[in-house]
């Protein structure tokens, strides 16, 4: 390794951690340091919990039902190789083949192999993250099995194989694909693809972690045969890790034989990569650049209207294609709305089982009981997953042309609730016809859902407009960042949607024990109408003050 790949080794691998470096202004996140320490501890922590929740239901599977210690670690190797796979394909589209950050260096005396190699070996070893859940994992082993020295060292030995394997594999094939076919806009594909088999595995994992009454099953999981198979069989798709659970536990020649040949693949991919590198990485940079840069075709342009009505109709159609522009806008309502199905799910499991015919009826009492099925999935949905809130940053720099334009703070305000509008109509509406045909629920039983919804989450989303006046980050790169809320502030905004979410529950409780049905839903449709008003002119006193800071 020469002093040049060496630099753009230590390059890659502070450029991953600048976040945690004090004084740096990081877009997407707390301006202050504190506030982007609290923001990764509270991910680590929560990632550590899942590492957790999924190596327990492995311990009680291949440590005390199977007795087969190597496919516990070769589990491991799975959710490495998939979180690989699913979380890291996009970043490595944007930061090995982005001709923003690599162009440049091609125009100085350096290989084009190493930059290639540079990017590669510096994220390689940024991502030691993954060691903190090997050490859960080692944990959980230690409560069923005698935890001995060999195994601790080779687990730690082998695992950076875990992450290179699969990581080189899916850069190979991205540099064939893009050099080979000419066509750069994989990494829309690969987003697509990579959140929608996200979707499916956190269905799956909500589903079994909720299965019984609404609360987490791990027994139930291990017993499921189907689950189990299934998880087993990816190991024959992620090879690394039946391998590496085989160097970890057994017998000594069956660990260096291996380790050996885990090794081995590594480094025989990196050989193919940095050869592939020389070959095609500055021209696939080139590609990438020359399809970037071409120009779309021109649109007919109409004659502009100035009526009030037109720029509120204007702006709310182009809310609505912001936020539809892009999957990962979409994803944090997704996944709510994937934690609430299987919540719901499980705890009406046993009221199904012992009356099959619950949600059929229509009496006065089952529809109060809509509404408020509805009322519920609109305000966890929208308010959990702040969708709305990310409005304005959005808009990316495109965001100064809002502040030059003759629109009035009131138009761009109802602009923007409209367009959310448009989207809650189609999101709630898709719902609802799930909800009926889920539970059997006559037609005018899923639109007293929809209503209820409709109500729910117009509410939600007017807090969350009202949060999106706080912080906004027009400076983005990439989709993820905005989707979801980020630093201090986001912890400020939960406790907000919290509070207005409690006071909503418990005012309509309180009201119900004390009145009825009737009563109860005319006083929580006006108590859902004054806390709009509320937030909306709060809301409208901040697009009055204007946003000259950003």
């Amino acid at each position: 390794m020469n002093s040049r790949m060496g630099a753009l080794i230590k390059k890659s691998f502070k450029e991953r951690y600048l976040a945690f470096i004090p004084g740096r202004i990081v877009p997407g996140m707390a301006k202050n340091y504190a506030g982007r320490l609290a923001t990764y501890i509270l991910s680590y922590v929560m990632l550590s919990y899942f590492y957790f929740i999924a190596a327990t239901g492995f311990g009680e599977i291949y440590l005390n039902i199977a007795d087969t210690p190597s496919l516990y670690f070769a589990m491991f190797g799975v959710l490495v190789g998939m979180s690989v796979v699913l979380f890291q394909t996009h970043q490595i589209m944007t930061e090995f083949f982005s001709t923003r950050d690599n162009y440049i260096m091609l125009t100085l005396p350096i290989k084009s192999e190493e930059i290639l190699m540079g990017n590669f070996l510096g994220d390689i070893l940024s991502d030691f993250d993954h060691l903190i859940f090997l050490a859960i994992l080692l944990f959980v082993y230690s409560k069923h099995a005698t935890l001995t020295l060999p195994i601790v060292l080779l687990s730690i030995l082998n695992f950076p194989m875990l992450v290179v394997i699969p990581k080189a594999i899916i850069t190979i094939l991205i540099l064939l694909l893009i050099r080979g076919t000419r066509f750069s806009k994989f990494d829309k594909f690969f987003t697509v693809f990579r959140y929608l088999v996200s979707f499916v595995l956190l269905g799956v994992f909500y589903y079994f972690m909720f299965s019984k009454n609404g609360t987490m099953n791990i027994e139930e999981l291990t017993q499921n045969q189907m689950v189990v198979k299934s998880a087993e069989s990816l190991t024959n798709f992620l090879f690394q890790s039946r391998i590496y659970g085989n160097s970890v536990v057994g017998t000594l020649p069956q660990n260096l034989i291996s380790t050996l040949i885990l090794w081995a693949i590594g480094i025989a991919l990196m050989v193919v990569l940095k050869a592939l590198g020389k070959a095609f990485y500055r021209d696939t940079l080139m590609v990438k650049d020359a399809s970037s840069d071409a120009k779309p075709k021109a649109k007919k342009s109409k004659v502009a209207s100035f009526k009030s009505s037109s720029k509120v109709q204007t702006i709310a159609k182009h809310e609505f294609q912001n936020i539809t522009s892009d999957i990962a806008f979409l994803s944090p309502m997704i996944v709510t709305t994937i934690m609430f199905f299987a919540i719901s799910f499980g705890a009406s499991k046993e009221l199904l089982s012992e009356n099959p015919d619950f949600f059929s009826n229509l009496d006065s009492h089952m529809m109060f009981i809509y509404f408020i099925i509805g009322l519920g999935s609109g305000l966890f949905i929208w308010i959990y997953s702040q969708s709305t809130k990310g409005a304005l940053s959005r808009e990316g720099t495109k965001f100064y042309l809002f502040q030059t334009l003759p629109i009035s703070p009131k138009d761009h305000l109802n602009g923007r609730i409209l367009g959310t509008l448009y989207l809650t109509l189609l999101y709630n509406g898709v719902l609802s016809l799930v909800f009926m045909f889920m539970y059997k629920t006559p037609p005018v039983g899923a639109l007293i859902v929809f209503l209820g919804s409709l109500l729910g989450s117009l509410v939600a989303n007017m807090v969350s407009l009202y949060q999106g006046t706080f912080n906004i980050n027009i400076h983005w790169t990439k989709p993820s960042e905005i989707a979801q809320s980020r630093g201090a502030r986001a912890f400020v905004d939960m406790i907000i949607a919290m509070v207005v979410m409690g006071v909503i529950i418990g005012g309509s409780y309180l009201v119900y024990d004390n009145t009825n049905e009737i009563v109860t839903t005319v006083v929580v449709i006006i108590f859902h109408l004054i806390i709009f008003a509320i937030f909306y002119n709060l809301a409208l006193k901040r697009y009055k003050k204007g946003f000259k800071d950003i």
